[in-house]
């Protein structure tokens, strides 16, 4: 996890500004999609040419941007170019108003945002804009040179360009419209003690007139945090010697000290007083207006703190002079003025907030619609009110005894409660009916909205645009869904739903729960084993092996199975940290066959008062720590970890207790992958597949069965054999691959758990994607949104899933 500092930086003729709203942060919302949930979201916008919005109206529309990616749904790609689209909406609009009121040029934007997941970072540009990513001793540069694009606010189609690699802590990024011929590599360069604040003076320091530029800094943490570093500045002023305009230009800023994470900070030196001041113009920041008058008393202009719910944020930092003989520390008391307050001098009125035209417009005319209702509602029950009171009369005037031509005549209580109740009914009434109405008016609104995006999906003939279309249709549906579920929204949703789960090969998975009593709490199962009448789980707290087997009622516990550690004979057993299923007709009549981190092994027999024991031959060195076994036709594959080797064991008959080999020689084979982090294994065949902590995949076709050289790619590439591909570049980005299988049913394949989704998916031998196994919509019972952990595929093709103590199996496709 990291704790992300970021600093907006924004320099006109050489002075460094205050901020202006063009860069945002954000960690996740609490309520957000499981695919976005570890996701934290990076937006910066430059206004290259035109009048550039408001301040507010920058702000707002940066934080429904990241909003619009938090709610997208599929890869990250497809949120970020949802993202920006609608950013690229949002200034067309603005734009529009602008050439229709003859306010100003259109405005041109270009963007960065980037994408952090764990430790991936995904990056997308619209426009010519560049990305700096500065790790320790390297610098990765990722501009669009070769396709700029035309950036937003021009026309109704965006040009995204997509970036992908991985960041570690004390990593740097620098986001940039237009860089500067001066900015070096030896600028940009991580060096050992490198941090915002020594990389913004770097670029001050360059002499650049003008530039807007945002930096990211990662720290390592225990938990996720977002700080958003800020200047507060001081009245611009003269300096006392003549001569150096740039000199001029770069003192002229005078930083107030707030706290700061960077490292290279010393006491702070007292800043020359300025011998004569200069008029400015209006500084604005946030919606408040601090008057060149107020600048001039040498006062800190009144900074209102920014709220975005998105977001932490903390604005205690020091930001050092730029040009300061000395650097300054950081705390975290506010600067209080010693001097007497300057006298109260007439502050301008405050500027309005900006509003979106078109929904201002929307708003107002439903406003209209919903007080016309309201009036012809109240109209009908006032003269059904007028209608009820003369029937009372005449049905009282018939009943009661008297002149026939006389008017009964009522009590003046039951006069007042008339008066009282019917009023009171008919608002009531009103009110119901407006808010019932209400409700079915905004369905109904983004129905119809879903129902565009569904048209167009159905005329269109590019498969990235269908897809496009029928993300934005589910996303209108949620929100039609959110007042109320039609027939139609649900007709829709299941046709967008097949649609894309037809473009994407997922075949969607019916899970029920394996044991409907449920199991402790205190279990974690990390490895499923199951045939065609049983399930082994494997528990990691306990270290031992749970057994249940299939009946007429569904599957029962096994609750006199006996398969753990502890003492057998001489023989000291540890928790077991994997286990197989053993072929029919083994020669101890086991069901399967468990491990410790030792070598030991337990041979587990259902009905047996106990387990059989014995010990895995030890290598030369010993064991280091065993992490994973495979079995293939009777070969049993160890993954020593700690070691860094894999060994493989050939007897079968004979418990594995004779001799063992070692599968890589280093001697022998001159491509070796790394072991030392891997996490899981797969043999069949000639190939092995080692799965790494990261989630990708060594591939090695080995020299076992002949006298010839292990090969591996590692790490090996992922192929897509789907029916209808996807031209997403970053496809495998959002995964974590946790656990391996291979099978032979239907055909020769790999199975992956991804433990993020989570999914299963299939894969040739050639690590060519076939096919995505998910859980269904309606499925009888709802898996959790928590990380599963554990996974199988049994021969009788039932999928099994496990979220700690909570399993789930169900049927795939013949």
């Amino acid at each position: 996890m990291f704790e992300i500092y970021y600093l907006p930086m924004h320099v006109e003729l050489g002075v460094e500004q205050p901020e202006t709203p063009t860069m945002l942060v954000s960690l996740p919302p609490r309520r957000t999609q499981r695919s976005r949930s570890q996701d934290v979201v990076s937006i910066f916008l430059t206004i290259l040419e035109g009048t550039p919005p408001p301040a507010r109206f920058l702000e707002n529309m940066l934080e429904d941007t990241v909003s619009r990616y938090y709610s997208s749904s599929s890869s990250t790609t497809n949120g970020l170019r949802t993202a920006a689209e609608y950013l690229n909406s949002q200034l067309l609009e603005y734009n529009a108003e602008l050439q229709e009121n003859h306010k100003g040029d259109p405005a041109v934007g270009t963007l960065n945002m980037a994408v952090l997941k764990g430790e991936l970072l995904s990056i997308m540009h619209v426009g010519p804009a560049s990305t700096w990513l500065l790790l320790p001793g390297q610098l990765q540069t990722y501009d669009n040179e070769d396709e700029q694009g035309k950036g937003l606010g021009i026309t109704r189609t965006i040009s995204a360009r997509f970036f992908q690699t991985s960041v570690s802590p004390d990593s740097l990024l620098l986001f940039c419209a237009k860089p500067s011929d001066k900015w070096t590599e030896l600028d940009l360069t991580h060096g050992p003690r490198l941090t915002i604040n020594l990389l913004r003076r770097r670029l001050l320091a360059t002499d650049v007139e003008q530039f807007q530029a945002g930096i990211i800094q990662l720290k390592p943490s225990d938990q996720w945090a977002v700080r958003h570093l800020r200047l507060r500045s001081l009245p611009l002023t003269e300096p006392t010697e003549a001569g150096s305009s740039t000199s001029r230009t770069i003192e002229s800023v005078t930083q107030v000290p707030f706290q700061t994470p960077l490292e290279d900070h010393q006491p702070p030196t007292e800043t020359p007083a300025p011998s004569a001041a200069r008029p400015q113009p209006a500084l604005f920041r946030k919606g408040t207006l601090t008057s060149a008058a107020d600048a001039r008393t040498g006062e800190p202009p009144v900074v209102e703190e920014p709220k975005n719910q998105m977001a932490e944020t903390d604005d205690s930092v020091v930001l050092p002079h730029n040009n300061s003989p000395e650097k300054a520390v950081g705390t975290r008391q506010r600067v209080v003025a010693e001097k007497p307050l300057p006298p109260k001098t007439e502050r301008k009125p405050r500027q309005k907030t900006p509003v979106d035209p078109a929904k201002e417009l929307e708003h107002s005319a439903r406003k209209q619609a919903n007080r016309k209702k309201l009036a012809i509602t109240w109209q009908f029950w006032h003269q059904r009110q007028q209608k009820t009171s003369l029937a009372i009369k005449t049905f009282l005037h018939r009943l009661l005894p008297g002149v026939s031509d006389e008017s009964p005549s009522l009590t003046g209580g039951i006069m007042l409660m008339i008066s009282i109740l019917i009023p009171l009914l008919v608002v009531f009434f009103a009110i119901s009916v407006y808010f019932e109405q209400g409700r079915g008016q905004q369905h109904t609104l983004y129905l119809d909205q879903a129902r565009v995006f569904a048209a167009e999906a159905r005329k269109a003939d590019d498969p990235a645009t269908i897809r496009n279309n029928w993300q934005q249709a589910i996303y209108w549906l949620d929100l039609a869904e959110e007042y109320q579920k039609s027939d139609d929204s649900k007709r829709l949703r299941l046709e967008a739903n097949n649609t894309l789960d037809a473009m994407d090969g997922v075949e969607r998975l019916d899970f029920e729960d394996l044991y409907s009593f449920g199991f402790s709490d205190s279990l974690n199962f990390v490895q499923i084993a199951a045939n065609d009448t049983e399930v082994y789980l494997l528990d990691s707290v306990q270290g031992n092996v749970v057994r249940l087997f299939l009946t007429g009622q569904g599957y029962q516990l096994d609750e006199n199975f006996s398969c753990g550690p502890g003492s057998s004979g001489t023989q000291l057993i540890g928790k077991f940290v994997d286990l197989i299923n053993l072929p029919a007709g083994n020669p101890n009549k086991a069901a399967i066959l468990a491990v410790d981190d030792v070598g030991n092994i337990a041979y587990c027999i259902p009905g047996a008062v106990a387990p059989l024991t014995s010990t895995l031959a030890a290598p030369p060195d010993g064991w280091g720590k065993i992490q994973a076994i495979s079995l293939y036709q009777g070969t049993l594959y160890v993954l020593d970890s700690k070691a860094g080797a894999v060994y493989y064991y050939t007897g079968f008959t004979s418990g594995y207790g004779d001799t063992v080999q070692t599968f890589f020689d280093p001697q022998r084979d001159t491509t070796l992958p790394e072991l030392d982090d891997m996490v899981d294994l797969a043999a069949y065949e000639e190939d092995l597949y080692l799965l790494h902590k990261n989630g990708t995949i060594a591939h090695c076709i080995s020299g076992i069965w002949e006298t010839k050289q292990t090969r591996c790619d590692d790490p090996a590439s992922f192929g897509d054999i789907r029916p209808i591909q996807t031209d997403d570049a970053l496809l495998f980005s959002e995964t974590l691959f946790s656990q391996i299988q291979a099978s032979a049913q239907p055909e020769p394949s790999l199975y992956l758990l991804d433990i993020n989704a989570p999914e299963i998916y299939r894969f040739s031998l050639q690590l060519n994607l076939d096919r995505l196994l998910r859980p269904a919509i309606s499925a009888d019972a709802e898996t959790p949104r928590s990380p599963a952990t554990a996974f199988t595929i049994s021969s009788s093709r039932e999928a099994f899933l496990a979220y700690g103590n909570k399993v789930f199996y169900a049927s795939l496709a013949k």
